[in-house]
């Protein structure tokens, strides 16, 4: 799977321009010949920015935080992105970070249900993405200190564990 959009920055704040060439991709030869995967996800070159995890218990589940211009939503594939749909109306997991990029949905190693959305503020779902609830104890005193911004990973042998990442691992208790 990639990923691509189009975006220029310019030189001064709130200056940027955005192309019709964004979308998903599924290479099942290596890299050799790509596929735009389109069925059921903003079509026509919409999507302005995305970012996508695969579940690692269950690789035909996808994840994806997309963006449609200022328009922000969150879908799943259970068919290793061949069909998507849009799993929630609650646009909170996918706000943007800092008002620009998007956050990379986080999935439990053991548990295609479970995933973790990390933005200025974390989610987590444990349906699929169906419904979110702020991450226990989530760090707005962190990223406040830190930088704003927030990433989590499980961890292969403790996946009740996640850290948070600015430039270094912290470890941070993950409830189940």
């Amino acid at each position: 799977f990639a990923t691509l959009w189009e975006e220029r920055q310019g030189p001064w704040e709130n200056a940027q321009w955005r192309g019709t060439g964004g979308g998903i991709y599924k290479s099942t030869d290596g890299g050799t010949t790509w596929k735009q995967l389109a069925n059921g996800l903003p079509g026509n070159g919409a999507i302005t920015q995305a970012n996508i995890a695969i579940a690692p218990s269950n690789p035909k589940r996808v994840y994806a935080s997309i963006a449609v211009n200022a328009a922000t939503a969150f879908y799943r594939s259970d068919d290793s992105g061949e069909t998507w749909t849009q799993i929630t109306q609650d646009n909170r997991p996918v706000g943007r970070i800092g008002g620009g990029d998007l956050p990379v949905p986080i999935v439990n190693p053991k548990d295609a249900d479970t995933l973790i959305s990390a933005s200025t503020v974390a989610y987590k779902s444990t349906d699929g993405g169906k419904s979110w609830v702020p991450f226990k104890g989530a760090p707005e005193a962190l990223t406040e200190v830190l930088t704003g911004r927030v990433d989590f990973y499980f961890t292969p042998v403790l996946p009740a564990r996640a850290f948070i990442r600015d430039g270094k691992l912290l470890p941070l208790a993950v409830s189940t």
